[in-house]
């Protein structure tokens, strides 16, 4: 269990339906010259692998009953890296707008209590 910080609480308190707080952010990579090319799935299995060393892409925001003190994070016991990671298709070139414009569920309040999507994988 670790406790929010009293800013990460205070962005959670100032959240409202039509004002998200969450930050969400663009990564563009390049894989032309990655050994073996490109693959959603060795994205995935990557990430699959590496996840029981980054403790914080398991867990979910608990809110205590009433609000009584601060929101915590506990290790969600039935994570599941399909639920945080989505592939997405992109026209052809791949870039351009539509690369940098929102999904939906990430223009959606923070999941409480529950797990924060993790990323959308583009190709």
């Amino acid at each position: 269990m670790e406790r929010l910080g009293g800013l990460d609480a205070t962005f959670l308190y100032f959240e409202t339906p039509s004002m998200h707080m969450h930050v969400c952010g663009l990564l563009v990579l390049d894989t032309s010259e990655t050994k073996g090319g490109y693959s959603f799935d060795r994205i995935r299995q990557m990430l699959v692998e590496r996840h029981p060393l980054m403790p914080a892409m398991s867990r979910k925001l608990v809110v205590p009953p009433l609000n009584f003190g601060r929101p915590y994070w506990v290790k969600d016991p039935e994570f599941d890296i399909d639920y945080h990671l989505k592939r997405i298709g992109l026209p052809a070139p791949g870039g351009g707008p539509r690369a940098g414009r929102p999904r939906r569920r990430h223009c959606q309040p923070t999941a409480r209590p529950g797990p924060s999507p993790l990323g959308d994988v583009g190709d």
